[in-house]
């Protein structure tokens, strides 16, 4: 299994040696998202050491002021050594000026340019700016695109499934009954899982921090409301998630 969007830096979880080993036995991947230049880095030096990382690299909107120079001589530096541009996108939620959502938007357009120029993969944060995104990202000429944690009205679902888009959907498919009615409506070949951990969740996980071993789970859960078996579904998820990243494992 392939966890398509988490952040594996800085947490004691994601570094106790029962969890590594567990997570090397299960033979599970991480996509491991980085928000800002250090975790960057760091997804980068901890790939070195861990072969179920996957690592990619990026500038969270939260961290629009983060020097972009030094996120480009990241790049330079490690070339080859990370797998797509993320997390990055646009966020409303962390802006008290319409001038830090003008920032955000031009770093949005960076982290494209670099995606494109690479024919890199990229991981989308959208939250409250899903139709911003969405005409932004159509603007590059970007093959694997994944809007994560995806939380868009029916508009919304018609553009992802017009522009071949990937959605991924968490723990939070197994309590929400809206992101079951938005999940039936997008085909299989669109959707990958996620935890986007460590991740404190509401409702049922309360006070449990998400780990990928909820993923046998979410995937069950889509099998229900697809309608297939979960060993089809399982398979589906995963070819899904190695030609979002374009890359064998």
């Amino acid at each position: 299994m392939i966890d398509s969007h988490t952040h594996f830096y800085g947490n004691d979880l994601y570094f106790n040696s029962y969890f590594i080993n567990s997570l090397k036995f299960s033979n599970i991947k991480l996509i491991s998202v980085a928000t800002n230049n250090k975790s960057s880095l760091d997804n980068i030096n901890l790939a070195k050491k861990h072969d179920f990382l996957i690592p990619f690299i990026g500038i969270h909107p939260q961290f629009h002021s983060e020097h972009i120079k030094n996120f480009e001589l990241i790049m330079s530096e490690n070339k080859k050594q990370f797998y797509g541009i993320g997390e990055i996108g646009l966020d409303r939620s962390y802006c008290n000026t319409l001038n830090e959502y003008i920032n955000q938007k031009k770093l949005f357009h960076k982290m494209l340019e670099y995606a494109e120029k690479q024919c890199l993969p990229v991981s989308i944060h959208s939250r409250n700016s899903l139709s911003d995104v969405i005409e932004i990202v159509k603007e590059y000429n970007i093959k694997n695109v994944l809007f994560h944690w995806f939380d868009g009205d029916i508009n919304h679902i018609k553009q992802i499934i017009d522009n071949n888009y990937y959605v991924s959907f968490g723990p939070v498919l197994l309590y929400s009954k809206r992101i079951i009615r938005i999940v039936d409506h997008i085909p299989i070949d669109l959707i990958l899982v996620e935890t986007d951990g460590p991740l404190n969740y509401s409702n049922c996980f309360k006070s449990v921090l998400s780990s990928p071993f909820l993923l046998p789970s979410i995937i069950l859960r889509l099998s229900h409301i697809k309608n297939k078996s979960f060993h089809l579904v399982y398979e589906k998820i995963f070819s899904n998630a190695i030609e979002y990243v374009n890359h064998s494992f």
